[in-house]
C-alpha cells in the first residue's frame, strides 16, 4: 500500500509519561505535537501497576507532574469526598488506582488541541539528512500500512531508547565498571542493605556486568473477597517451580515469615494493592537475567519475554496461595488477593505494561554518574549543572541483578545474613544524609553525542548506578516535559536542539513550575519560586536551604 505522509513540529515516540509531559508541553508551546504509541495505552507504568508514585519529597517536582498529581486528588475527592478512605489513601495523589491515572493522564492529552495521538504503530525506521533527524517511519500494527511522517524534532519517550537506537545514537545496557567512572556502587556488587550495616562486601569486584536489574510487573490485586478474581495456574508452572521452591528454605530459616516480606505491598482506593518486587527479598516478583535482552530485543523476542514473565508472576502467587510446604501464615495471607475486575479488562485483568527498570542508556554530550549526586566535601548537596532542567532526588536503587540458585548470585555476609548481587538499597531514615542526595539533570545528558534532531527523555545518559536514582517516573515526566520545552523552542528559532539558548530553557521551565534545583523549605506555590530556581542555578547553591538564598533576590 502507498505510504502516508504528515508534517509535524515534534514527533515523540512511546507514550509513557516522559513521552507525555514531552508532547504536552510541546503542544502547550504551539507546536504541531505527534504522539505515537506501539501499544493500545497511553501511560506506561504510572497506567500499569505503579499504582505509588517512586519520589521522597513532595516539593521535588512541579509542572505538568504536579498537574497530574492535582488531577488525580481531584478525581478521588469528587468522587468519594474529602473525608472518605479512598481519598485518603492517595496521600496527596501520590497514590491512585491504574485505571484512575490513565484516565486523568488521557484526559491531559486531549486537552491539547494542537497534539495529535496515533497508537498501534511500531517503529520501523528513522529518516535522517546525515546525522539529523528530519522524519520516521511506522508500520500499523492492524493494516499493515507503512506510515511516513515528517518532524524536524524527535522526542525519545519510551523505557528501552527504541527512537534512539533506531536512530543510530550510541548507547550502552550493561554495568559500567567500578574504574570507568571511580564510581564506588558500579559493576558486579554485594551491598549489604541493612540499616545497622550499609556497607559493601568484600566479594564485591566492581567489575563490569552484562546482567542489569530485574524487570518484574507491578500487580494491581484486589483483597475485596466479593470482587476478587482467582489466580490461575499458569501451563508453564512447573518450568517456574524451582525458584519459587528457594522460598521454602527461607521460610524454613525464618529469614521470610510474612508475606509482606516476599510482595511489596501498597494499599491503594477500594481495596487494591498495588505490587512489586521486594528488593530485601532473594524471590520475589523480580525475575533477574531477561533485563538486557528485553532492552535490546526486537518485538517478537519482546512478546515472549513478556509473557515468561506473565506467567512467572501468576505461578508465584500461584504458590503462595496453594502449595501444602508454603507455612500457614504467609499462604493465609495471598489467599486474600485476587485480580482486580475492574483494571486492564481487556488483558485479563493483568497489567500491559512491564515494569522495565532500565534499557538502553544514551551517550550524550554530558553523562551524568554516582559523582553527580554525592555532594563533595563542604557542601551539603552536590553542585548544580549550569544547564540543569530538572531534578532527580531518589536514593541509588538497584533491583538483583543476580538469580537465585545460579552460581554466585547470592553470598553470604559474615553473619550468615544471605545477600543477592546487584541490589542497591538505602534506608530511608535520614533523607539528606545518604550517598547521595537531590540533584539536577543537565540538558546535555537529552541530547544525544552525535545525532542531532532527537532528545531522549527516557533512556538518557547515565551510568547505570546514577540510572538507578534517575530512574523514577516523576523525573522522567520532568525530563519530558523539560524536552518538549526545548523541541518548541526549537522549532521557533528554526535552530537545532544542541543549540537552544538554555539559559531561556530555563526561565520558561520554572515560569512553568518545574524544579531545577531542589530545596527542602521552598514550596511549590511559593511567590518567589522561579526567580529562586533560576538564582539557585546561577549561584550554584550550596545548600538545600533556601533562606539565604532570598538574600541575593
Amino acid at each position: 500500500m502507498p505510504a502516508e505522509q504528515q508534517e509535524y513540529d515534534v514527533a515523540v515516540y512511546g507514550a509513557t509519561v516522559a513521552g507525555i509531559a514531552a508532547a504536552i508541553a510541546a503542544a502547550r508551546a504551539g507546536c504541531r505535537t505527534l504522539l505515537i504509541e506501539r501499544g493500545d495505552h497511553f501511560g506506561g507504568m504510572t497506567a500499569s501497576g505503579l499504582g505509588s508514585i517512586d519520589t521522597l519529597r513532595d516539593n521535588a517536582f512541579g509542572g505538568i507532574f504536579h498537574e497530574f498529581l492535582q488531577r488525580v486528588r481531584e478525581h478521588y475527592f469528587h468522587t468519594y469526598g474529602k473525608e472518605s478512605e479512598q481519598y485518603r489513601l492517595t496521600y496527596g495523589g501520590f497514590f491512585m488506582e491504574p485505571g484512575v491515572a490513565e484516565d486523568v493522564l488521557n484526559d491531559m492529552i486531549q486537552s491539547e488541541n494542537a497534539l495529535h495521538t496515533r497508537k498501534r504503530l511500531e517503529l520501523a525506521a528513522v529518516i535522517k539528512d546525515q546525522q539529523a533527524v528530519v522524519g520516521s517511519t511506522y508500520t500499523d500494527r492492524d493494516t499493515g500500512e507503512i506510515v511516513r511522517f515528517s518532524h524536524p524534532v524527535a522526542i525519545d519517550g519510551t523505557y528501552e531508547g527504541d527512537f534512539a537506537a533506531a536512530a543510530g545514537v550510541a548507547y550502552r545496557v550493561g554495568r559500567e565498571g567500578r574504574r570507568e567512572y571511580d564510581e564506588r556502587y558500579a559493576g558486579v556488587i554485594y551491598h549489604d542493605w541493612r540499616y545497622h550495616r550499609q556497607e559493601i562486601l568484600p566479594q564485591s569486584t566492581g567489575e563490569p556486568g552484562e546482567n542489569i536489574q530485574a524487570n518484574c510487573f507491578r500487580l494491581t490485586l484486589s483483597a475485596d473477597p466479593a470482587k476478587r478474581l482467582p489466580i490461575a495456574k499458569p501451563a508453564t508452572y512447573t518450568e517456574f517451580y524451582r525458584h519459587y521452591q528457594g522460598l521454602l528454605d527461607d521460610f524454613q530459616r525464618g529469614r521470610v515469615r510474612f508475606l509482606r516480606e516476599i510482595l511489596w505491598l501498597n494499599p491503594l482506593a477500594n481495596r487494591k494493592y498495588c505490587v512489586n518486587g521486594h528488593i530485601e527479598a532473594l524471590t520475589s516478583p523480580d525475575l533477574a537475567g531477561y533485563s538486557a535482552a528485553w532492552a535490546e530485543g526486537g518485538w517478537a523476542a519482546r512478546d515472549a519475554l513478556f509473557q515468561h514473565y506473565k506467567d512467572y508472576t501468576l505461578g508465584l502467587l500461584h504458590f503462595l496461595q496453594t502449595d501444602p510446604s508454603v507455612p500457614r501464615i504467609p499462604r493465609e495471607e495471598a489467599s486474600c488477593f485476587g485480580l482486580p475486575p475492574d483494571e486492564y479488562s481487556h488483558e485479563g485483568h493483568f497489567p500491559w505494561q512491564l515494569y522495565v527498570r532500565q534499557g538502553r542508556r544514551i551517550i550524550g554530550e554530558y553523562v551524568i554518574t554516582e559523582h553527580d549526586s554525592s555532594p563533595p566535601p563542604g557542601r551539603d548537596r552536590p553542585h548544580i549543572h549550569k544547564d540543569a532542567i530538572a531534578v532527580y532526588e531518589h536514593s541509588f536503587d538497584s533491583h538483583a541483578c543476580g538469580t537465585r540458585g545460579e552460581p554466585g548470585a547470592v553470598i553470604e555476609a559474615n553473619d550468615g545474613f544471605e545477600l543477592i548481587e546487584g541490589v542497591i538499597w538505602f534506608r530511608y531514615m535520614n533523607r539528606l544524609r545518604a550517598p547521595n542526595r537531590p540533584a539536577t539533570i543537565p540538558y546535555r545528558a537529552m541530547v544525544p553525542e552525535k545525532v542531532d534532531g532527537l532528545l531522549v527523555a527516557g533512556g538518557l545518559s547515565a551510568s547505570s548506578v546514577a540510572f538507578s536514582a534517575i530512574r523514577m517516573e516523576p523525573a522522567w515526566m520532568a525530563a519530558g516535559q523539560a524536552a518538549g520545552v526545548a523541541a518548541a523552542q526549537a522549532v521557533s528559532k528554526g535552530t537545532s536542539v544542541r543549540r537552544v539558548d538554555v539559559r531561556q530553557l530555563q526561565r520558561t521551565l520554572a515560569a512553568q513550575g518545574q524544579v531545577l534545583a531542589y530545596f527542602k523549605d521552598l514550596a511549590l506555590d511559593d511567590r518567589d519560586f522561579a526567580s529562586l530556581q533560576l538564582r539557585a542555578v546561577e549561584e550554584d547553591w550550596p545548600s538545600y536551604d533556601v533562606s539565604e538564598l532570598r538574600t541575593f533576590l
